[in-house]
């Protein structure tokens, strides 16, 4: 079963009148992220708060409540809370050096077989996007399709 995630910056009026009959990504900036699903997430904001990593209460807690849902659950549309959206923009390249670091040596990434040279490129590419959303003051969701 193939999972494929895109991250979308919009206005929550936009998404609220969205029709997502439709692709976010041909109306809105994009970044497609396959692999990056809500419980990968949950555990890059809980490392980014500083929280224990090891808390499974703490990780489950963290991951995005839906926003939008169709076919019974194959499309979900999260919305990324501000502490992910900021504290990854915030970050410079040492911080996210650091970041990448923990967040590759989660469960979920062990168990999907991603390395630092797969995690690399993908939260610098995340982290750019979420600056670029800032400056044009969007939100960023995610958009998950089974």
């Amino acid at each position: 079963m193939a999972i494929l995630t895109d991250f979308f910056a919009a206005t929550r009026a936009e998404v609220d009148s969205f029709d997502f009959a439709e692709m976010p990504q041909e109306y809105f900036p994009t970044l497609q992220a396959k692999g990056l699903d809500p419980v990968k997430m949950a555990t890059l904001h809980t490392l980014l708060v500083g929280a224990d990593i090891h808390d499974v209460e703490s990780v489950v807690a963290r991951i995005p409540e839906p926003i939008h849902e169709e076919d019974g659950g194959d499309l979900v549309v999260f919305a990324l809370p501000e502490a992910i959206v900021r504290g990854l923009a915030d970050l410079d390249d040492n911080g996210t050096a650091r970041l990448a670091e923990r967040w590759v040596a989660t469960e979920e990434f062990k168990m999907d077989g991603w390395t630092r040279a797969d995690i690399d490129p993908v939260l610098n590419e995340l982290r750019t996007f979420m600056e670029e959303a800032l400056r044009a003051e969007r939100d960023v969701f995610l958009w998950v399709c089974v």
